[in-house]
């Protein structure tokens, strides 16, 4: 892991683990009804988010939902300016992913052995040498983990996500290069071995 991983950083990541962590029911998003959701958010006067989700295909307004289902000031800062780039999912190169600080982290926050599963996969190996478990990094002890401890509040899910068709797998959500959502189906992937993983390829050029 990245040892200059921000403070900051770290305390969100507390805050909404589960949220980024635990949405990986593959029926949970074909679930969300749109129509219903959004006479509902109509109702209640939040016509802007409509706006905002229906410039996107229905499989991705559905993944903003699962993700973001208030719809409240900060979610509409936050996807006011994406822009789908292609406009459907894409196979991603999991060796580029495995790159990121984003994706490196979220395999230091799983179970040691988890982690160490992935590490230790000779198709990986050299990419993840140098991530460590979160428990044995500054910000870590400076959260009072114990070793092999993590923010995690449902760990086992790992490796039955694993079982899954990949075929099936919803897309993980990629925002100018840097995984955000779906990192649990990306580390189900991992343990899997896959060397892609589907993802929604979104560019935000206020943070270019």
């Amino acid at each position: 892991m990245n040892d200059n991983l921000g403070v900051n950083y770290v305390f969100e990541e507390i805050n909404r683990i589960k949220e980024v962590m635990g949405l990986l029911n593959e029926s949970k998003m074909s679930d969300i009804n749109l129509e219903t959701y959004k006479k509902s958010q109509k109702e209640s006067g939040n016509s802007e988010w409509i706006a905002i989700l229906e410039k996107f295909p229905e499989g991705f307004q559905r993944e903003i939902i699962d993700e973001r289902p208030e719809g409240n000031e900060n979610d509409k800062n936050e996807v006011k300016n994406w822009y789908l780039d292609p406009n459907h999912p894409i196979e991603m190169n999991i060796f580029n992913l495995l790159q990121t600080n984003s994706v490196k982290e979220a395999i230091s926050r799983t179970p040691r052995h988890v982690m160490e599963m992935i590490k230790t996969n000779p198709k990986y190996r050299l990419e993840l040498k140098d991530v460590e478990h979160v428990s044995d990094t500054e910000v870590g002890r400076e959260y009072g983990l114990k070793s092999g401890e993590i923010f995690d509040q449902n760990p086992e899910r790992y490796e039955e996500y694993a079982n899954y068709d990949p075929k099936t797998a919803e897309p993980s959500t990629l925002v100018n290069g840097e995984l955000v959502w779906g990192m649990g189906r990306l580390i189900a992937a991992l343990l899997r071995g896959d060397i892609t993983l589907k993802v929604w390829s979104v560019v935000d050029y206020t943070k270019n």
